[in-house]
């Protein structure tokens, strides 16, 4: 499943594959950890263990990063991250991997399922490999009167930039938002991901960030005191925002993330899978080369964020924006990879250190980094031979579909490598010869 992807993508995929009926919820302990449920008492949930109830998929909510189910007496709502996601699976493929960890027991390749809503022919199915994903049990009616239904959303949180981007932008411009973000100094990629300011930022997190700040035309590694400061950069940001939320509920990026159609399985691991999600859902920047708006191009070529050799744009750029057929005119550039660092805590006295992670990995189509960046400027060359690619939403604004330089740039062993078996025909028992009888003696 692509990580770029919105949780109102997999509604979407839910509702469209998961009829409406009977199911049940089958809990695996084994991949929980410790306080994995919040709000309610958790055993409000053991009422729904292994018993029927009635699930309108239609009733289901998001919220920022944030997926909540509708059961007849309470929400259920799952927060996820990383390579968490909620997936539709075939009941007869579910069936399949619980007795595969009756097989393999403990083996690293079992599929972490920590619950599932299983169905007579479908299933809804929670899985987080890294156990980070929370869950919360929140009651529809706390009181005695059952006039209104309580709300399932953490109240404390920003607006939901896909639902009401008014609301979220508004909750930025506040005067005491804008005076926090004049004054820290911590980088603008860092300040968007850290949960502990998703009071300014929900719904964006690690897995839209880095395509956001593409938009807008912004370094990763810019101080966000930098980006608040200056009126233009910061709403630049905050239209790029807006645009990329909207691009997700656009005609084009629907039909090309279609809700109702998945692979044969759920879980399929083969890199042409892989690719042909990766080619037809979304973008992925694993090219040398990539086109942006013209906009974009001066802005970093003012601020000299290009490679040495690209050209400046001719003087009249600005009035010559869009072709004669009303398409935005883009500029070709080429693509380098940032490999950010984190930094970690380690100890009792919380010593720190700093150490690179390919989660971190962030892909530009910048070739210099901001004074005071500790990131590393990677070549295209290195990125497609280590596989890192970042997808998501944002591929559909600035880039083409893959062309036959890509197919010439990946390495062999990422596509499907035909078999050659020799005569068509069922194989023929070789003859004995004189060379087993020499060997026999």
């Amino acid at each position: 499943m692509p990580e770029g992807i919105t949780y109102l993508d997999m509604k979407r995929m839910l509702i469209a594959q998961i009829p409406p009926g009977l199911y049940r919820i089958e809990s695996h302990q084994e991949f929980h950890r410790k306080n994995q449920f919040t709000g309610s008492d958790p055993t409000l949930l053991e009422q729904y263990y292994h018993k029927d109830f009635f699930l309108n998929t239609l009733e289901i909510e998001t919220w920022g990063k944030a997926i909540a189910f509708s059961l007849p007496t309470l929400w259920l709502r799952w927060q996820f991250a990383l390579h968490g996601h909620v997936v539709p699976m075939k009941t007869t493929e579910y069936k399949q991997i619980i007795d595969s960890w009756k097989l393999k027991p403990g083996s690293i390749e079992n599929v972490h399922i920590q619950m599932a809503f299983v169905g007579i022919e479908m299933c809804i199915v929670f899985l987080d490999r890294n156990k980070l994903m929370q869950a919360s049990i929140i009651l529809k009616y706390p009181t005695t009167t059952e006039s209104s239904l309580s709300i399932w959303y953490d109240t404390s949180l920003a607006p939901c930039p896909i639902l009401s981007f008014p609301a979220f932008k508004n909750n930025l411009l506040l005067s005491k938002n804008q005076q926090t973000l004049r004054n820290q100094s911590i980088t603008v990629y860092t300040h968007m991901t850290d949960p502990k300011y998703n009071h300014l930022w929900n719904g964006i997190g690690t897995s839209h960030a880095v395509e956001i700040l593409h938009l807008a035309g912004i370094h990763p590694e810019e101080k966000i005191q930098n980006v608040w400061r200056k009126f233009v950069t910061r709403d630049k940001l905050i239209d790029a925002i807006n645009k990329f939320f909207l691009m997700g509920q656009s005609s084009e990026y629907t039909s090309r993330m279609a809700a109702n159609k998945t692979t044969p399985h759920a879980f399929e691991w083969s890199p042409a899978t892989t690719r042909y999600y990766n080619s037809q859902f979304t973008k992925v920047y694993r090219k040398k080369e990539t086109l942006i708006p013209y906009s974009i191009y001066n802005t970093w070529f003012n601020q000299g964020l290009l490679h040495p050799d690209m050209t400046p744009l001719p003087a009249d750029w600005e009035e010559n924006q869009v072709t004669e057929l009303g398409k935005q005119k883009k500029k070709k550039v080429q693509v380098y990879t940032i490999e950010l660092t984190s930094v970690v805590a380690l100890g009792r006295r919380d010593k720190i250190q700093e150490e690179e992670q390919d989660l971190l990995t962030v892909t530009e189509a910048i070739w210099k980094q901001p004074e005071g960046a500790k990131g590393r400027i990677l070549s295209s060359e290195e990125v497609i031979k280590s596989g890192r690619a970042e997808i998501g939403i944002a591929s559909f604004y600035d880039t083409h579909k893959e062309d036959r330089d890509r197919e010439n740039m990946t390495d062999k062993y990422s596509h499907r490598i035909s078999i050659r078996a020799g005569k068509i025909g069922r194989p023929r028992k070789r003859k004995r010869c004189t060379k087993d009888e020499v060997r026999e003696n």
